[in-house]
């Protein structure tokens, strides 16, 4: 079989088509819409059977260079620690804590559940973590870190193959389902005409209690030239500052990815400086200006966009019949821990489907599905302030958690 390599440049120009192709087919399909799939998971999907249909006619894989895509989170994560803020994150205190113990106490429930149904099957020892928080919670990143750990422990020597399978499953029904499960409970429940009268109600207060000094110490919601430099400065500032800190931690032996540690710049400068205009209007700190968010959704999209794209569906096929139905009752527990436990305890308001939505993101898929999954909600029905406060820091956190806590004591207990 021959191998076709498509360069970074040419990766990151084909990710912003599928984008826009994305776009028009969801802007062109009510189905689409009435399901809020994201714009990149439906352009994405196309170019990915397009690939598959090459390898299968042809015998040619085609394999993109998807280092600018790593890239891409790091600015997306920091976009969101830009937009937060220490009174934020202390506003949505319950709630963060609240959906943090389901996240940790899920992929756990994960990890015990894969085990269970490997040994119902009578399959390899070790492979309920690697189709639990490994490949699924985890995603392909951790996947690849870990299968080397699974292959050598447990003498599991297709590990990586199994659970780069996995996670392409988990990515791919994580983008599918979080959009149905949002729009599901919304409708149900009635919430988007409860959240409409709250942002009417938060608009006619804010009008009757802002005064004209003020407004003008307000940031810009307008897109200009000045705002738009501002924020990709903003962001620009916080990577090289997390990458230095990134370095110092590592001196003292704690591992955090880049994008974890420029997250956390982001929060503690937007924590610290003024909201407001800064030498004359020279330059402006971007706290959840309309610049921030076109490059947050930008970025994310042509993130999840490259990420789907570059899948490689014939992984699927490779798998046993036993290990696929693992994956379909995994995918069933998230869903009804998301409309049981989930939607519930988060309020069973508006800002609670579109956290289920970001839920089934990170529980199956990744923490970037998530945050597009609540993307396409939060563009369909309006803003919530909540939900993007509490999932990125959540996703944050368990970034952490699951290295390393949760899968290493999943292989001791093993």
């Amino acid at each position: 079989m021959d191998t076709f390599e498509i360069r970074s440049l040419i990766s990151i120009s084909i990710g912003i088509l599928v984008l826009f192709i994305g776009k028009r087919i969801n802007g062109n399909i009510q189905v689409l819409q009435n399901l809020s799939i994201p714009d990149s998971v439906t352009g994405g999907l196309i170019a990915a059977l397009a690939i598959t249909l090459v390898k299968w006619t042809t015998d040619i894989e085609v394999i993109f260079d998807l280092g600018a895509r790593d890239f891409l989170l790091i600015y997306f994560f920091t976009t969101v620690g830009i937009s937060s803020n220490l009174i934020n994150m202390r506003r949505g205190g319950k709630a963060l804590g609240i959906l943090l113990g389901l996240v940790i106490a899920f992929i756990t429930i994960q990890n015990i559940f894969g085990e269970w149904t490997v040994n119902l099957f009578g399959l390899q020892e070790g492979l309920g973590p690697l189709l639990g928080s490994v490949s699924l919670a985890g995603g392909h990143g951790v996947t690849i870190a870990w299968a080397p750990t699974f292959a050598k422990q447990f003498g599991i020597k297709n590990a990586l193959e199994i659970g780069v399978a996995a996670s392409t499953f988990g990515l791919l029904v994580a983008s599918l389902i979080g959009g149905p499960i949002a729009n599901y409970l919304i409708r149900k429940n009635h919430l988007n005409l409860d959240h409409k009268k709250e942002i009417y109600n938060e608009n006619r207060n804010g009008e009757e209690n802002t005064d004209k000094t003020e407004l003008n110490n307000q940031l810009p919601s307008k897109l200009d030239y000045n705002s738009i430099l501002s924020s990709v400065l903003a962001v620009n500032i916080c990577i090289i500052l997390g990458k230095i800190c990134q370095e110092f931690l590592f001196k003292l032996d704690i591992q955090l990815p880049l994008f974890v540690v420029s997250m956390i710049v982001g929060i503690i400068l937007s924590s610290i400086l003024p909201d407001r205009k800064i030498l004359n209007d020279f330059l402006i700190w971007p706290k959840q200006t309309a610049a921030l968010l076109l490059l947050a959704e930008l970025s994310l999209g042509t993130f999840l966009a490259m990420s789907i794209m570059s899948l490689q569906f014939w992984d699927l096929l490779d798998l046993p019949p036993a290990l696929l139905f693992i994956l379909v009752f995994q995918t069933i527990l998230s869903i009804v821990v998301n409309l049981y436990l989930v939607f519930p305890l988060m309020g069973r308001n508006y800002d609670a489907a579109v956290i289920c939505s970001g839920f089934a993101g990170m529980s199956i898929g990744s923490s970037a599905a998530g945050l597009a999954n609540m993307t396409a909600i939060s563009r369909k029905y309006g803003p919530t302030k909540k939900a993007f406060i509490v999932v990125p820091l959540i996703a944050t956190f368990i970034e952490i958690i699951n290295s390393g806590l949760i899968i290493p004591a999943s292989i001791r207990f093993l």
